[in-house]
């Protein structure tokens, strides 16, 4: 839904010329993201298409990511339709027309989203604009954010979530995952 010339791009522009680069086109930018968004469809595909040779329950498979990875996840399941059972996502995000888009109704996968607190602009402000777009439509949702941190954060790093409670990254991902997907036979490796 997004048309390419509304995409965020302060950051890819700043990214290509630590390498050098001249800045892309918007087009450009939208047929990678695109392309991303298939990729990650594809590889969760894949994973539901043999979950019974990797005994894998397929109504239990979580996505998610960190950044581009995160908006690959949220666009894998909303604008592509794969059938995940949850959505976690670390400083990602989905452009404003899309959140209305194609998230529409309380049957949506539930989401985990961590967020800095000085983040980049632009995924503060959609990953804030998710979170309400969810509370008004009825999408379980939660979100954390991270005090001090900017896009970039440890996983050990301290997160606040919006009832005040405190935790760690990976201690609120688990603790999302075990709430959303079930907590018997759950196979998430405890980080130390």
């Amino acid at each position: 839904e997004t048309a390419p010339e509304a995409l965020a791009r302060s950051r890819m522009d700043h990214v290509r010329g630590l390498l050098g680069l001249p800045p892309a086109t918007n087009k450009i930018l939208a047929n990678g993201m695109e392309a991303a968004f298939n990729d990650v469809t594809a590889a969760f595909m894949y994973v539901v298409e043999n979950a019974t040779h990797y005994d894998i329950d397929k109504s239990r498979i979580a996505i998610g990511g960190f950044s581009a990875g995160g908006t690959s996840a949220l666009y894998a399941v909303f604008a592509c339709g794969v059938p995940a059972a949850a959505v976690v996502t670390l400083s990602g995000r989905m452009e404003a027309a899309d959140i209305r888009h194609y998230i529409r109704g309380p049957h949506a996968a539930p989401i985990f989203q961590v967020l800095g607190e000085s983040d980049l602009e632009y995924v503060r402000e959609l990953t804030l604009e998710l979170a309400d777009h969810c509370g008004k439509i009825g999408v379980q949702h939660s979100l954390a954010q991270v005090p001090r941190a900017g896009h970039f954060y440890p996983r050990h790093a301290k997160v606040v979530a919006g009832d005040g409670e405190t935790s760690t990254v990976d201690q609120a991902l688990i603790d999302f995952l075990e709430k959303s997907l079930g907590s018997s036979a759950l196979a998430i490796p405890r980080l130390s």
